[in-house]
């Protein structure tokens, strides 16, 4: 016979060795709907539904929280975001330690962040404030003016750069010689020099 007595609210258990007969309270407690689990929970899937907003909390009363996603050695961990029709995208730890997000119903890399610390956007990125960059900024080919995508500084080609104004080349400068683009008025300290036709200043 197992004798013994526990606490409302809580699911008792058997708390002996061997031939022992005491029961005593587990680590599961119940307020309402809810349940609480006291220790480490070892499972197969878990999955939380509710007829509002579902949420899955991971709570700590003392230290710092951790929600665990873990796999075989051989394979990665995954997290998904799913809707009734399916996966919309997902999160993942690469087998070489790389931090992948995935769009696109999951097929679409958007973000890598590797374990050197770097972040690859695989399109385009948009800031509505200030970007500060703390040391070298590298473009492959244009800086362009927000609204006017006529008029950018380009780099057509390596040790030169070139200014361009309305789609067409006004300054170009290079490593032996500075070259000003056709109908280009100059202009150096409110004295005029015309209208240059190409050649090398």
């Amino acid at each position: 016979v197992i004798s013994g007595a526990g606490t409302g609210q809580k699911v008792v258990k058997w708390d002996g060795s061997g031939t022992s007969e005491t029961l005593a309270d587990g680590p599961i407690t119940f307020s309402g709907n809810n349940s609480t689990f006291a220790g480490t929970i070892t499972s197969g899937n878990i999955t939380a539904t509710g007829s509002g907003n579902t949420a899955l909390s991971v709570i700590s009363t003392g230290g710092y929280s951790q929600l665990v996603t873990q796999s075989s050695d051989s394979d990665s961990a995954y997290i998904f975001f799913k809707d009734t029709s399916g996966e919309r995208a997902r999160l993942y730890s690469s087998t070489s330690n790389d931090l992948i997000f995935k769009t696109g119903g999951g097929s679409t890399t958007a973000l890598t962040l590797n374990n050197s610390g770097n972040a690859t956007f695989a399109g385009n990125v948009t800031s509505t404030g200030n970007i500060t960059v703390g040391n070298d900024l590298y473009v492959p080919n244009e800086i362009f003016h927000t609204g006017d995508t006529d008029t950018s500084i380009r780099f057509s080609a390596e040790d030169q750069f070139r200014i361009m104004t309305g789609g067409g080349n006004r300054l170009q400068v290079e490593n032996t010689k500075i070259v000003v683009g056709d109908d280009v008025n100059m202009n150096f300290d409110g004295i005029s020099g015309g209208s240059v036709d190409g050649n090398n200043v």
